[in-house]
């Protein structure tokens, strides 16, 4: 996830995976709520699951919620897991459950460096990823009010020059300008021990902007997901994280 977390704002890239047109392989079939598309062969024998991807598109309500909704719900999954066992510092996937909950399953990315995770998904959850996202909140001294943080994050989401994402061999392109989303003010809750670097525990007013892309539920068997962001100065960030999915039947 590119975070810019112990600075002034939190750049995250972290859980799902939705795109809707324009993505670079083929075959691809379009479908009424967003996009269907048939891996190849070579790809299909590389994987011990569906050969078929489903992501939302931008304007679904995937679960009853908007992507900006959702985008809210992965800061505060994110925000919320302690530090020892946050899932965006961890370098192999130990933790990958950690605070999971309901019918969509968050992945992290990282803060930088490139990570190799190996994780376990129970069936049936969708995907939220966020490969690059800004976060501002007042507990980290960014303002008060909402349109003071929303200018913070906005400021920090701008300096993101990529963010990929790779699903069993299938890039899904064109995230920083059809996926990026802009949340409201939004609370949420730190413990004593947080990603954010602040005394804790509490609670704190934010808002985010940043991309997020939801997958619908993968297949059971083994699966590949690659993310990749990166920030231009004065962040001068970027991650790769792999994530070797089993999904249970």
């Amino acid at each position: 996830m590119g975070l810019r977390t112990l600075h002034r704002a939190l750049l995250i890239a972290g859980a799902g995976v939705v795109l809707a047109a324009m993505v670079a392989v083929m075959p691809a079939t379009a479908t009424a709520g967003g996009l269907q598309l048939t891996v190849t062969p070579k790809v299909a024998a590389a994987q011990a699951a569906s050969t078929k991807l489903y992501v939302y598109p931008p304007t679904a309500h995937p679960y009853g919620h908007t992507y900006s909704a959702w985008e809210v719900r992965w800061v505060q999954w994110w925000i919320g897991v302690p530090l020892g066992q946050n899932p965006a510092t961890d370098p192999t996937g130990a933790y990958c459950a950690e605070g999971q909950s309901g019918p969509v399953w968050y992945l992290a990315s990282n803060m930088g460096g490139d990570f190799v995770r190996n994780c376990t998904v129970l069936a049936g959850k969708a995907i939220l990823i966020s490969p690059d996202l800004s976060e501002c909140s007042t507990a980290e001294g960014n303002g008060n009010t909402f349109a003071a943080l929303s200018k913070c994050a906005t400021g920090g989401m701008d300096d993101a020059t990529q963010a990929d994402v790779t699903v069993d061999g299938v890039h899904l392109a064109h995230l920083l300008t059809r996926y990026r989303f802009k949340t409201s003010l939004f609370t949420f809750k730190y413990p004593a021990e947080n990603v954010l670097n602040v005394n804790g525990p509490g609670v704190t007013k934010s808002a985010a902007d940043g991309i997020v892309v939801m997958l619908a539920p993968l297949a059971a068997g083994r699966h590949t997901l690659d993310l990749r962001f990166a920030f231009k100065a004065p962040v001068s960030m970027a991650g790769e994280v792999t994530y070797h999915l089993t999904v249970l039947g």
